[in-house]
């Protein structure tokens, strides 16, 4: 009988505390001049000295009305889109010009070097010298 009365007390001092907790959230975080009736000082006065009462008071007469927004302002924003999704990017890139080579009828440039010149010293066959 005593451990069912000593769980019931732990109980209900844990629901005093989350209780407490709840309203010192929530008169801390409201914004300036959204409790009601008395300044947030107050209220913060009354929670700490009467507990259980303060934090119901609070909850009941003080805590700020949230008033509920448009569905349209709660909605997601559109994700940003891919480059080659965006019109106005595939846009721009069909307006840039691509660079004309230098000199047309030039060859392009051949590497001198023979296989045997672009190795290492690492990877040519030993000699005899």
């Amino acid at each position: 009988m005593h451990i069912m009365v000593g769980r019931v007390l732990i109980f209900l001092f844990l629901l005093m505390l989350a209780l407490i907790a709840i309203a010192m959230i929530s008169v801390l975080s409201a914004e300036r001049g959204e409790v009601r009736r008395l300044p947030r000082g107050a209220w913060v006065a009354i929670i700490l000295l009467l507990p259980v009462v303060g934090a119901a008071l609070y909850l009941w007469l003080g805590r700020p009305i949230r008033r509920r927004e448009p569905r349209a302002a709660t909605a997601i924003p559109p994700r940003p889109l891919a480059p080659d999704d965006d019109p106005e990017f595939l846009r721009r890139l069909g307006s840039i010009t691509p660079p004309k080579p230098a000199n047309p009828e030039r060859p392009a440039t051949v590497d001198p070097r023979t296989p045997e010149d672009s190795r290492t010293m690492d990877d040519r066959p030993p000699t005899d010298g």
